[in-house]
């Protein structure tokens, strides 16, 4: 479950709208460990000017 930011509802994680308030739900990071993820420094470099 996720708890809707604008009613305080739970919702089903997955939903993509509160079955309550009809507010748009954040996703979740897709990543949420600690650190960068392995490979990810050297897919930005040069990205950034």
């Amino acid at each position: 479950m996720v708890r809707c930011e604008a009613c305080g509802k739970d919702v089903l994680k997955g939903n993509r709208f509160c079955t309550s308030s009809g507010a748009v739900l954040t996703q979740p990071p897709i990543y949420s460990g600690t650190g960068v993820p392995e490979g990810y420094a050297e897919k930005t470099v040069g990205l950034v000017t």
